[in-house]
């Protein structure tokens, strides 16, 4: 439930949620292992434009099939999935801010890969969402 942030397989758009999404994601990791592979052995530069083209399609397509199995929820679920976006989002938001301090006293510059610990965030909000309308 954290890295997918589902109930589960429950339902058909829960398996087709899942399916997808391991789907895209399985899609991205042989795509930088073979880049990197490429980069080590014959020097080309694909692993940037995997790591810089792949990554945001890859995701805006999880987002989409995210969207469409938020669709098909009934009310509650929908409610509670919402709630637990919003809470990461909200995390998400605070943290980019805290990190912008950082680097304005420091100097240090995060990597925009931080921003994937939301995802933990978001589960965190569907235990807390859930627990509400038990």
């Amino acid at each position: 439930m954290f890295w997918l942030g589902t109930f589960g397989c429950n339902s058909a758009a829960g398996r087709r949620y899942h399916r997808h999404a391991f789907g895209a994601l399985a899609v991205l990791a042989v795509a930088v292992i073979v880049s990197v592979w490429l980069d080590r052995r014959f020097g080309a530069a694909v692993g940037k434009w995997v790591a810089g083209v792949g990554t945001p399609l890859v995701f805006t397509y999880i987002v989409a099939v995210f969207h469409r199995y938020i669709g098909e929820l009934d009310e509650l679920a929908r409610r509670v999935q919402l709630e637990a976006v919003l809470i990461a989002f909200l995390f998400v938001i605070l943290g980019g801010i805290a990190l912008f301090s950082v680097w304005m006293f420091t100097g240090w510059a995060a990597n925009p890969a931080w921003v994937l610990l939301a995802e933990p965030v978001r589960g965190v909000g569907l235990i807390v969402a859930a627990r509400r309308y038990r």
